[in-house]
């Protein structure tokens, strides 16, 4: 009787798993980590509207990404932005594949855009 209470402590005790239907907390991993798992996507580029507005210099964008088990991105969210930009840095984003996971992550990620007007003949 012992062995069997055991087992089913054991059992009941066990982390919840993403694959068995239960919402499960992403886990928050260094930037470094998510893009070791990316095995497919684009890297965002700034509208040439965005480019022209700018005039020259370096404008920079933060945002946080979750990607689920499968690997899809799940979550997209912008913590600062640059105006006009921000759509097609989300969508190049979700795009972004990665390796499945055994629970969802997410990571902040950064980038800069050098933007240097063109030079006049």
């Amino acid at each position: 009787m012992k062995t069997v209470l055991m087992l089913m402590l054991m059992v009941l005790t066990l982390p919840a798993r993403a694959d068995e239907g239960q919402r499960v907390k992403p886990k928050n991993v260094p930037p470094h980590v998510f893009e070791e798992q990316k095995v497919s996507g684009d890297m965002p580029h700034l509208p040439d509207a965005v480019k022209a507005a700018a005039g020259s210099g370096e404008l920079v964008w933060m945002g946080k990404v979750c990607a689920g088990v499968d690997g899809e991105i799940a979550q997209v969210s912008v913590v600062s932005g640059i105006p006009g930009a921000d759509d097609a840095i989300t969508t190049a984003l979700r795009g972004w594949r990665l390796r499945p996971q055994e629970i969802p992550i997410c990571t902040l990620v950064r980038f800069v855009f050098t933007v240097r007007r063109p030079k006049q003949p």
